[in-house]
């Protein structure tokens, strides 16, 4: 079943993308290290949004029940536009999407309120709720990148590290220090080391370097796994526990009962004879 999203009678009036902030207004030239940072780059989304209100108005969005995703002809659109607006109002030197102020949420429903036909006033908290998960995601997902450049730059002494800024996702070089500070702390190097013990075994237990995996199903498994395992090291505090177990549970449970979950190995490949290493 689909669900369209209109809320005509409870909609405030809608603000004019016009008198939103405009995003091509580079936010700084350089860093103080005199480094070139990032530059708003949605021109073309931007002028191609505009146009399309200008014709027709405010663009409606579907959203698929199952999921509460977007679809439709305006789903890519709404996609683009609310990761744009996470990068632009999140800011990044918060623990968790959690912690992001109320303030800068609503900076970003606001935005998103004034290209779509979308409401997040009262009456419509399930809307809110689904937009409030999307934009999490992508907060983690900026987050899990940023990590997965800084571990490219492992050859580099730490402080050259720091030059290296993803401008794609930093603004500023706080922001770069910031991120590199939450990577080199010990509670982040513990929670990633320590919590991969479950997945490794489903590795070890489904993966030969002869063979290589026993199924495709469980190369997508253990892909899955290892994605969420970062995104909750990235998405918590550095303290909290992270149910690494649970998460390759869930995995399994939801690819096909015949996967095995860590706590359960199978032993279709059997591991290497320690004798003859």
């Amino acid at each position: 079943m689909i669900v369209v999203i209109n809320f005509y009678e409870h909609a405030m009036p809608p603000k004019r993308i016009e008198h939103l902030p405009v995003l091509e207004t580079p936010i700084d030239d350089s860093s103080s290290s005199g480094r070139p940072l990032r530059r708003e780059t949605r021109g073309t989304h931007s002028d191609r949004l505009r146009r399309q209100i200008s014709d027709r108005g405010r663009l409606p969005i579907t959203f698929r029940q199952s999921d509460g995703h977007p679809i439709g002809p305006n789903a890519a659109s709404f996609m683009t536009e609310l990761g744009l607006s996470v990068k632009k109002f999140a800011p990044l030197q918060a623990k968790s999407w959690k912690h992001i102020p109320a303030e800068n949420k609503r900076m970003i429903y606001d935005r998103i309120s004034a290209a779509f036909d979308i409401s997040f006033q009262e009456g419509s908290s399930s809307v809110m709720k689904e937009t409030d998960r999307l934009m999490s995601a992508r907060y983690r997902d900026n987050r899990s990148k940023m990590h997965n450049h800084y571990k490219k730059l492992s050859h580099l002494p730490p402080a050259e590290r720091r030059q290296h800024i993803p401008i794609e996702f930093c603004e500023t070089q706080d922001d770069w220090n910031y991120m590199c500070d939450l990577f080199e702390s010990e509670a982040f190097q513990t929670n990633q080391s320590q919590r991969k013990d479950r997945i490794t075994v489903f590795n070890e237990t489904h993966y030969s370097s002869k063979k290589g995996w026993i199924g495709d199903t469980a190369k997508t498994a253990y892909d899955d796994m290892v994605r969420l395992r970062d995104e909750c090291i990235l998405s918590q505090n550095p303290e909290d526990v992270i149910d690494v177990v649970q998460i390759a549970d869930t995995v399994c449970d939801q690819a096909t009962p015949s996967i095995a979950s860590p706590s359960q190995p199978v032993n279709s490949v059997a591991p290497a004879d320690p004798k003859s290493s």
